[in-house]
């Protein structure tokens, strides 16, 4: 559905409980924000603001997307699992159909799902010492000129806690 131009469309009307309902039934339907507070004649601040200020609306809210994410996800397995038809063309013409499945939805289902198939990088670190850190304004071309404005900067630095301890860098 085209949503119309924001100079075209009526000034927002209050948020009532029976327009609040129809928000998250249009939720359920479409699942993303912006459309369904369009439908409804709302902006998304106006929705939002409802939503910290009426926690029974907020609830309402959360189980109409989390009912939306669980559509996503049962879509996902049947496109992975079931596939989908698609027309088989030849010069133009549609001769036959093809059932084509998402392998890179069967993975993402399985990853989210399944803690075996998820990547995972484990990082064992340990610091002993003081650790400083050198935050380096700006862009740098490459990466020899970034090494040497870090070294500017750090001499720059050394300088100023002489300085400030009343002494002098070498």
């Amino acid at each position: 559905m085209a949503l119309l131009h924001k100079s075209f469309q009526a000034p927002p009307t209050p948020l009532t409980d029976e327009r609040k309902a129809e928000f998250c039934a249009l939720l359920l339907q479409h699942g993303n924000v912006a459309t369904c507070c369009a439908l409804v004649g709302i902006s998304t601040t106006t929705l939002y603001r409802h939503k910290e200020k009426d926690p029974e609306f907020a609830a309402a809210f959360e189980e109409a997307r989390e009912r939306w994410r669980d559509t996503l996800r049962t879509e996902a397995v049947r496109r992975g699992r079931d596939g989908v038809l698609r027309d088989v063309r030849f010069q133009g013409e549609v001769v036959g159909q093809e059932r084509v499945y998402s392998d890179r939805l069967l993975e993402v289902s399985l990853k989210a799902n399944c803690p075996e198939h998820r990547e995972s990088v484990h990082v064992d670190a340990t610091i002993a010492g003081t650790v400083g850190v050198l935050l380096v304004t700006g862009t740098a071309a490459d990466a020899a000129a970034w090494r040497d404005a870090a070294n500017s900067r750090r001499v720059e630095a050394s300088h100023r806690e002489e300085d400030d301890r009343g002494g002098t860098a070498e």
